[in-house]
């Protein structure tokens, strides 16, 4: 019975997207978004960047467009069809719909594409305007979602929401926002919609956005606004509505 009314609730959600999305993307669109970017990949597009001291190769990021297609992660660097295909559907339920390429990157690629970096937080994925129409997904990432599509875990948890979440807020940059505080926000409450075009069940879709909420403590202060981030506040994409991450029926 809860699974019913949570699917029910989740279609209105869908329905309801792109009117209450499409008013703060008039803000954004004309900017290009600011997300973690690789440093030092100045190759040309197509290149290889030699790993020092590794044996191989290592491509960099601009390697994309030539990446192997998969609809599967199994640890090499691939474009991911699947992941593809529902970001796409994503920008198309938030009436911005966006051709974008998902690239799930082995653990020996991402030390060029995401760069090497040092303190507590580390880049897992990014979108660049160098490259508009690509979305970059660091293997940890990568693995979760494909753990959670191939293998899901009995109940949800905090790593397999993060990593849909993720997908979502590069989304958000992808398709025009610039605001990291604001790209989270919306990420928390569209990553039921991803989850869904996954073909992840309503109930379980639900279980993770409701998780997101727990995953926002942990985000660097910068991705962080507690003041509009909320329930009723200037982010809601719903408002006086009960809605994911703050309210979840499953």
């Amino acid at each position: 019975m809860r699974a019913v009314a949570g699917a029910a609730k989740a279609q209105r959600i869908v329905r309801t997207a792109t009117l209450m999305f499409i008013l703060p993307l008039m803000f954004a669109a004309a900017s290009a978004a600011e997300t973690p970017r690789p440093t030092g990949s100045t190759s040309l597009p197509g290149t290889l960047t030699p790993s020092v001291g590794a044996g191989r190769v290592t491509r960099d990021v601009t390697f994309a467009p030539h990446l192997p297609t998969a609809s599967k992660f199994t640890g090499k660097s691939i474009r991911d069809t699947r992941l593809s295909a529902a970001a796409y559907s994503l920008s198309k339920v938030i009436g911005v719909p966006k051709t974008v390429d998902v690239a799930c990157w082995s653990v020996h690629d991402w030390s060029s594409v995401g760069g090497k970096e040092g303190g507590v937080y580390q880049t897992l994925a990014f979108w660049s305007p160098q490259m508009p129409h690509w979305v970059q997904l660091s293997p940890t990432v990568c693995r979760a979602v494909q753990t959670l599509l191939s293998n899901r875990p009995m109940y949800p948890n905090v790593f397999t929401a993060n990593a849909v979440e993720t997908l979502t807020h590069e989304m958000m940059h992808a398709i025009g926002i610039r605001s990291e505080p604001e790209a989270e926000c919306f990420g928390m409450q569209l990553s039921y919609v991803l989850a869904r075009k996954l073909d992840v069940p309503a109930g379980y879709s639900l279980g993770l956005a409701r998780l997101n909420l727990s995953n926002y403590r942990m985000r660097p202060p910068s991705y962080r606004d507690t003041s509009r981030c909320r329930e009723n506040g200037a982010w809601d994409l719903f408002p006086n509505e009960d809605s994911p991450p703050w309210h979840v029926e499953f």
